[in-house]
């Protein structure tokens, strides 16, 4: 709670390598930490009128305390929606703004903007997000394809956190669901069963016991990419 200390300390890192407006997202969460909030959301806004990721989620974080602290936290996902407007390309922002729909159960806003980022900049908060909405919306066939996308490049199912693997397991409807249609796709293509959603079946089986049906799709992910066999 040295407030003056680090305000000059802040202030001396700048001198070193100016950033106007990354002071100035500094000296905001030194104004909110004096709870002055109405100062912070004035410090604030030319950081995020730079269109800066420096901090990362950070200083949406920060918004969100501010608006908060001011009662005025309704105006929060709309301006959320202008900064993503005005910078679509910014990830921590537009992973922030999915996170807030996603919360609130804004899925057809938040859906879009999560498969935009995770094509982009894949996080494990986009899968998880993902995972989550179509499990509840009962989608086993989008369910599948987003846990295929992550299995194959992160070859785990714990990218999604020990929580969410834990839901999705103990989900049975779900896994059935999941593997029903992991099938009929596999029966009806005139390939194999491509490489991620095998996996994805595979570890799901796994991690469920259902040892047979694990061994079954970790044969199709080898009919899918035998130079990855091993």
């Amino acid at each position: 709670k040295r407030f003056k200390e680090a305000t000059a300390a802040f202030q001396k890192a700048d001198a070193a390598q100016p950033n106007a407006a990354l002071l100035s997202y500094r000296l905001a969460r030194v104004a909110l930490a004096q709870d002055q909030p109405a100062m912070a959301r004035e410090k604030l806004q030319p950081y995020l009128e730079k269109q800066l990721t420096d901090e990362g989620l950070e200083p949406y974080e920060l918004l969100a305390e501010v608006l908060q602290a001011l009662g005025r936290t309704s105006e929060l996902v709309p301006k959320l929606e202008a900064l993503h407007k005005a910078d679509p390309r910014n990830v921590p922002l537009g992973y922030f703004l999915a996170e807030r729909n996603h919360q609130a159960r804004q899925w057809d806003q938040a859906k879009p903007l999560l498969h935009a980022l995770i094509q982009r900049a894949p996080a494990a908060v986009g899968y998880r997000s993902l995972v989550e909405i179509y499990r509840s919306q009962q989608q086993s066939e989008l369910l599948l394809d987003v846990l295929g996308q992550m299995v194959e490049r992160t070859s785990t199912l714990e990218t999604l956190g020990t929580e969410a693997v834990k839901a999705l397991t103990g989900d049975t409807a779900t896994v059935q669901a999941l593997l029903a249609t992991a099938r009929k796709r596999a029966q009806s293509a005139a390939e194999p069963l491509a490489l991620g959603p095998s996996l994805a079946m595979a570890l799901l089986a796994q991690e469920t016991k259902q040892a047979a049906v694990s061994a079954e799709f970790f044969e199709r992910a080898i009919q899918a990419k035998p130079d990855r066999a091993a």
